[in-house]
């Protein structure tokens, strides 16, 4: 059985293969950081409408979900949170330096100490917003943590930070 009998039309075939490789192109693209995302979902989406795989319509109707706003609006907050400076307070009054972990939650002399001050500032902070929220938020302390911390080695590529044990 061919792709051809399963999907129907020639046509089908061709926006299947290229629903494919702009699926793996997306993949590469989040993973390797050649575009900023914003721009390679733009890109993705242009190509689907050009192709005519999608119609206007369908193309915009991702964004009649006011959640994907809020979650947009919250990324921003957080930048501005970043920028001024709190999410390194925030870290430092929850997990300390987390070679030292002497902040709130922990006061034990390891990694772990940080990680569970994280956990559980994590599931309180789900309990009072969205999950997708709670993630925006603790992603820079997150990240904060682990390039402080004396556990990893970290390095900043090209805007991406990749830490190894």
């Amino acid at each position: 059985m061919s792709v051809t009998d399963v999907l129907g039309t020639s046509t089908d075939t061709l926006q299947f293969w290229l629903v494919a490789f702009l699926l793996v192109f997306t993949l590469a693209g989040l993973i390797f950081n050649l575009l900023s995302p914003e721009k390679l979902f733009i890109f993705v989406a242009t190509v689907l409408l050009l192709s005519g795989t999608l119609t206007p319509a369908e193309t915009l109707a991702g964004f009649a979900n006011t959640g994907i706003f809020t979650i947009a609006a919250l990324y921003v907050v957080v930048a501005g949170l970043k920028e001024a400076g709190a999410t390194q307070l925030i870290r430092r009054y929850l997990v300390g330096t987390p070679s030292i972990a002497s902040g709130l939650w922990t006061t034990t002399d390891s990694p772990l100490g940080a990680l569970i001050a994280i956990y559980v500032t994590t599931i309180v902070l789900t309990e009072l917003m969205t999950h997708n929220a709670a993630a925006i938020v603790m992603l820079p302390i997150g990240m904060s943590t682990i390039e402080k911390s004396d556990a990893l080695e970290c390095s900043n590529n090209s805007g991406t930070t990749v830490c190894v044990i």
